[in-house]
């Protein structure tokens, strides 16, 4: 009689506990609800966030509404004008985390938006550890090297070593690494390291030898490198 009492008590404090989590979830959201009343096109957005989590919760194993939840997310963010971005911005990166707590390994794209949202967060560490996952999870894929390249060099202002490593560190892994090579190519021009950069585009105007922007450019660069 003891232990069914005192299981009974277990199934009600746990009852308790799931109710009040999602209580407090939902009270979490109705600020963000309240700041963007009156905006027929973000309350739809954040209809389909919602509606999107809420079959999560009913079955993980949808992967395409973790996407759904965090573009949705997202996109309040970068279309709110009259509210704070980043309230969205946190809910579409935890929504993300959530599909890399639940895949793991098996989709780059979790890592690649996750990196791409806490970047935005300004949570730059983050941002540098899941990039460098998506580029351990699939090598041949250069969106990976780009994003975190940009980074790198926009945001934290790394220096050209670190920068130029993270690119070079794909050219051997990629069927095609000329979209790393154009990247190297445009870092180098653009931070002053001409000789570099006319290597570049001389390797690019050989494999593109039809395209004349590359040849107008070797010679822009000839020319600076012989006035010093």
């Amino acid at each position: 009689m003891k232990t069914r009492f005192l299981l009974i008590i277990s199934g009600v404090i746990a009852l308790i506990g799931i109710t009040s989590a999602i209580v407090w979830r939902q009270s979490g959201d109705r600020p963000l609800q309240r700041a963007i009343t009156g905006n027929a096109e973000l309350l739809k957005l954040f209809s389909e966030a919602k509606t999107a989590e809420a079959e999560i919760a009913a079955d993980p194993e949808k992967v395409r509404r973790y996407f759904d939840a965090g573009l949705a997310w997202k996109s309040i963010g970068e279309l709110a004008t009259t509210t704070s971005p980043l309230p969205y911005f946190r809910r579409s990166l935890a929504v993300y985390e959530k599909g890399i707590v639940k895949y793991g390994e098996q989709n780059i794209l979790f890592y690649l938006n996750a990196a791409k949202l806490a970047e935005r967060l300004e949570d730059f560490s983050k941002a540098e550890r899941y990039f460098r996952k998506a580029i351990e999870i699939s090598p041949a894929d250069e969106s990976s090297y780009l994003a975190l390249a940009e980074m790198l060099d926009y945001r934290l202002h790394r220096p050209k070593e670190q920068v130029v490593a993270v690119l070079n560190s794909g050219l051997n892994k990629m069927l095609n690494p000329t979209p790393l090579i154009i990247a190297r190519a445009e870092y180098l021009r653009r931070r002053g390291f001409y000789a570099e950069a006319l290597s570049d585009y001389r390797t690019l105007t050989a494999n593109f030898p039809r395209y004349v922007g590359y040849q107008q450019i070797i010679k822009e660069l000839e020319e600076i490198l012989k006035s010093k």
